[in-house]
């Protein structure tokens, strides 16, 4: 429940959370946000955490690309993607976003970048 887990996160001071437990706290929110879909709300969240001086780790990218996946936003799974050397995990929540939008060549040429990245 994103607007649940919004509210708990309001009322944490973030300042007094240790810095090796904040990524954990915004990527949660992104978590929310990716399993209803919601890329627009996933996104300001990771804006929030980059506002905190908090880096994006693969985890946070990985939930960036399960939202626009979700959301059926092959373009923003794909620039994702490209922000950061991915795992198979990456690859293939754009290759089943790609499947499900019925871009079976789009998702052929991720499948191939997924075999040559190894």
């Amino acid at each position: 429940d994103i607007e649940a887990t919004e509210a708990l996160f309001d009322q944490i001071q973030i300042v007094k959370v240790p810095k090796r437990k904040r990524n954990v706290l915004f990527n949660t929110l992104i978590k929310a946000c990716a399993k209803r879909g919601n890329l627009s709300r996933a996104e300001d969240w990771r804006k929030k955490m980059i506002a905190h001086g908090i880096p994006s780790n693969m985890k946070g990218v990985t939930k960036m690309i399960q939202a626009a996946a979700q959301a059926g936003d092959i373009d923003a799974a794909e620039r994702y993607l490209h922000n950061r050397e991915m795992d198979v995990v990456g690859y293939n929540l754009v290759i089943n976003a790609c499947a499900k939008a019925g871009e079976a060549d789009r998702a052929e040429q991720w499948l191939l970048r997924a075999g040559e990245a190894g």
